[in-house]
């Protein structure tokens, strides 16, 4: 339910966007413009309610029910916004840091937070949640080994970084906030092949 709460507001606000550049710019994470001004840092959460086009909004949104529909099984409701929201912001915290000088460096979508959300879910099962065809926890390595390298490489419009470490922090958010879970993502993973 609060998957789909989230899908229905994040489509809403990205479809008035489609049509409406001042909503979008206002909504936008832009770093250059955030550094310094207190007054909009409420675009670590709010670029999560935009999208480019009709694909990227649907990709994510699809990504999010898929693996957010499973996870809001096992977590308390408030812990699971506490999730997504977090994860808004630290996914976006070192694109931050790295462009808060860069003029042209703009981003926008939920990415960081779906990010979360997929590698939060993959805790639950790591060898028995088929991703893609693969088990996973090694959908998991693959991804975040080909975010890295396409980060670095840095010549398209995705926000490698926010996948990265979106991933990652889902991780760290479960083992914080979710140790049960978290100590059977371990023992799941220590046991393979007994």
């Amino acid at each position: 339910m609060i998957t789909l709460g989230i899908i229905i507001l994040t489509a809403l606000v990205s479809l008035m966007a489609f049509n409406n550049e001042n909503l979008l710019n206002n909504c936008m994470f832009y770093p250059y413009e955030m550094n310094g001004d207190n007054s909009k840092q409420y675009k670590f959460l709010s670029h999560g309610l935009i999208h480019a086009d009709y694909m990227h909004l649907a990709f994510n949104m699809f990504t999010l029910h898929s693996f957010g529909t499973i996870l809001e099984r096992y977590m308390s409701p408030t812990f699971y916004i506490l999730l997504y929201i977090t994860a808004l912001i630290a996914s976006s915290l070192p694109s931050y840091f790295k462009h808060k000088s860069n003029y042209g460096y703009r981003a926008l979508g939920a990415s960081g937070a779906v990010s979360a959300i997929v590698f939060a879910t993959i805790m639950i099962a790591p060898w028995g949640l088929n991703v893609m065809g693969l088990p996973g926890i090694i959908y998991a390595f693959v991804y975040l080994g080909i975010s890295y390298y396409l980060s670095k490489k840095g010549n398209d419009n995705i926000g490698h970084d926010a996948h990265m470490y979106g991933s990652l922090f889902g991780w760290v958010f479960m083992f914080i906030f979710e140790p049960t879970i978290a100590g059977n993502f371990v023992n799941e993973i220590m046991s393979f092949g007994r």
